[in-house]
């Protein structure tokens, strides 16, 4: 039984029709064909209406989440679902070729004018009760104790060899070190300026990043459905911090390694660069000019995308074993180790250990 059918198993086919045109014969999964958009994505599917013609409504990406709004039920399957025009018409954004110079401006600005919409961030502010409540505040209260006592049953149990290894591979480096106290020291910073505290994507990544095939300059940016608050450096560094894992393996199933493609400092200067020009285009309201403006703020926010590529690889790394199933089958496991064996690759370059090291000497006690 594949992960997609496991997927949409209690999904609500016969209520589709109520948010897609032209979709009324859809009853069950036999009606629609069901695909993961970049390999694996984990929670994004795209849907094709197998009666119906590629159009404007076919086919549709639907967005799985779980939800505990409904007293007496301890979960409710819920669905999302994003219409893009001509969706056939577009493919996803490579991991080599999102290091293209062109890509990179076209994502910073795509960041910087969601990241601002004011109407976002009141919506997540109201949505939230008045609190900026932090992507790494939920690594602290939420995910990380759910991971730790995740692992912990996983390990008390019996697998593969190959899968013990990765996950002992995993448990070395996320949960015998104290993930929770290293991030603290690392990111000490996200929580003084509350300024910079704004509505984040968090997953511009591959699967995530679309370009157009009749016009491959242009480029649109999927899966807003689940934004947190976090320092307006965070979704820089979630998306420069992924480059060496194809999640869509060429040969075979699952996640393919590319430590090659691993991202070098003068492209995170490149992009922090181009992130703070382009802030100061459109929403600065201050009285430097730009070059004073640059001079005084790139330094500081370019070690900020650093550390948050570091964060977001332990975060989604804990993610994935959050999301594991006891058989350990699908992609998940492989996700979790391939986070580990970006940062470990990510620590061995001098420029990313002087940053790293110069932020946790600078707090440490």
């Amino acid at each position: 039984m594949d992960y997609q059918y496991l997927a949409f198993k209690d999904f609500p086919f016969d209520q589709l029709h109520k948010y897609v045109k032209d979709w009324d014969n859809v009853s069950s999964i036999d009606d629609v064909e069901i695909s993961l958009p970049g390999g694996f994505t984990g929670t994004t599917f795209v849907g094709r209406n197998k009666s119906l013609e590629l159009g404007e409504n076919n086919p549709i990406i639907i967005k799985l989440y779980d939800t505990e709004k409904r007293p007496g039920l301890d979960k409710e399957k819920h669905f999302a679902q994003i219409l893009i025009e001509k969706y056939y018409e577009i493919s996803q954004l490579k991991i080599f070729e999102m290091r293209n110079p062109h890509y990179m401006q076209e994502i910073v600005k795509k960041l910087v004018e969601f990241e601002y919409n004011p109407k976002l961030n009141e919506f997540l502010f109201n949505y939230n009760n008045g609190k900026k409540q932090t992507l790494l505040m939920g690594f602290r209260d939420k995910y990380y104790p759910q991971f730790k006592a995740r692992l912990e049953g996983l390990m008390t149990q019996r697998h593969e060899e190959a899968h013990l290894l990765k996950l002992n591979f995993i448990k070395e480096n996320f949960y015998d070190i104290d993930m929770q106290l290293y991030l603290d020291n690392l990111l000490k910073q996200q929580e003084e300026a509350q300024e910079d505290i704004l509505v984040s994507h968090y997953d511009v990544q591959q699967g995530n990043i679309l370009s157009f095939d009749k016009d491959t300059a242009k480029i649109m940016v999927i899966d807003y459905e689940d934004p947190a608050f976090a320092p307006n450096y965070n979704d820089l560094g979630s998306f420069l911090g992924c480059f060496m894992k194809d999640n869509n393996h060429p040969g075979e199933f699952g996640i393919k390694f590319y430590p090659e493609n691993m991202i070098t400092e003068r492209e995170i200067r490149f992009c922090a660069e181009k992130y703070l020009s382009y802030y100061h285009e459109t929403n600065y309201k201050g009285d430097q000019d730009l070059k004073t403006y640059i001079e005084e703020k790139l330094e500081s926010y370019y070690e900020n995308v650093v550390c948050s590529m570091i964060f977001m690889n332990v975060f989604y790394g804990i993610w994935a074993i959050i999301r594991l199933r006891d058989e350990i089958k699908g992609t998940f496991l492989a996700m979790g180790e391939s986070r580990v064996m970006q940062n470990q690759y990510l620590m061995k370059q001098e420029f990313i250990r002087k940053v790293v090291d110069k932020r946790l000497a600078q707090y440490q006690e």
